[in-house]
């Protein structure tokens, strides 16, 4: 699902985002709304706003917000040991050494740890195919 060639320059003459402003819960018509008003606001191959899209969906993150993810999942931990006082034979040191996030469940591209496979390929995604791989949760969690 993309969209014509003919973008009008304002959103308010863009019949496709008045198509779903007249019916909101339409989710193909939501797609293309989105698709439109990038393109009438940024250009029709401007891609700056995917990374930050992505971010905003938790489909992506940066390297720092994966090392803190791990630190808060392993304090966690420390709290359930610390809660259920079943204390292991173990220094923290070699604690921490062990505990990690699977490798298999995230890559890291350009920067970035992709944390859903469907972003794999975002560093070459233009906004079209960006949208048309969103959920109706995900374009919500984006917003208007």
């Amino acid at each position: 699902m993309g969209s014509n060639l003919s973008t009008p320059d304002h959103i308010e003459d863009c019949d496709e985002i008045q198509d779903w402003l007249d019916d909101p819960n339409n989710f193909d018509k939501q797609k293309i709304a989105y698709i439109k008003r990038d393109q009438i606001m940024y250009g029709r191959y401007n891609t700056d706003n995917i990374i930050n899209y992505a971010i905003k969906i938790n489909g992506i993150m940066t390297i720092e917000k994966l090392k803190n993810k791990k630190k808060a999942l392993f304090l966690k931990n420390i709290d359930q040991i610390l809660d259920k006082e079943d204390f292991p034979d173990i220094n923290i040191k070699d604690m921490w050494n062990k505990f990690h996030i699977k490798e298999e469940d995230y890559n890291i591209t350009n920067g970035y740890v992709i944390i859903n496979k469907k972003w794999n390929n975002i560093n070459s995604m233009l906004i079209d195919e960006f949208f048309n791989n969103c959920t109706k949760h995900e374009l919500d969690t984006i917003g208007w």
